[in-house]
């Protein structure tokens, strides 16, 4: 697999979602974007992984640290996996690190869930990083079933 360069595309707009809590999240909207371009998903989960470090350090200061730890650790791990991927020279490693990605986001929609469960964050306020998590998980699932075509076809 040939080595690509992707540098991110122009950001036409910036939105700003306000949650309860007085949390305020900028979500870059990417011209253009193409949930299976690899530009668009790896900035894409860049900016999701800097939303959720941000979201992370307005919860309590008695939240356990484990459950901070794994929701930093997922969200980061989804965006270093996709960047990996797209920047590797074998079909194997990319798929491999596809699959890494979209098992994080995953289980990242089970840690989000839980601190609305332990009222560390309100419903409100986790909806849209749920809704990011399961977008990136259904943009990973996609990629995967792409790279594993290819992956079996030479």
């Amino acid at each position: 697999m040939e080595r690509k360069e992707h540098a991110p595309r122009a950001v036409a707009s910036e939105e700003t979602v306000r949650q309860g809590e007085g949390l305020s999240i900028r979500i870059a909207r990417i011209q253009g974007q193409d949930d299976r371009d690899p530009r668009d998903v790896e900035e894409r989960s860049f900016q999701f992984a800097v939303a959720v470090v941000q979201l992370l350090a307005l919860l309590p200061a008695n939240a356990p640290r484990h459950v901070v730890d794994r929701v930093t650790g997922l969200s980061t791990d989804i965006g270093a996996d996709v960047a990996e991927a797209f920047n590797c020279h074998s079909k194997r490693t990319h798929l491999s690190r596809l699959e890494s990605a979209r098992r994080a986001s995953r289980e990242l929609g089970y840690w989000l869930r839980l601190l609305i469960g332990a009222e560390l964050a309100s419903p409100e306020t986790i909806r849209p990083f749920l809704d990011e998590a399961h977008a990136l998980h259904t943009m990973m699932t996609a990629l995967c079933s792409a790279a594993r075509q290819e992956t079996e076809s030479g």
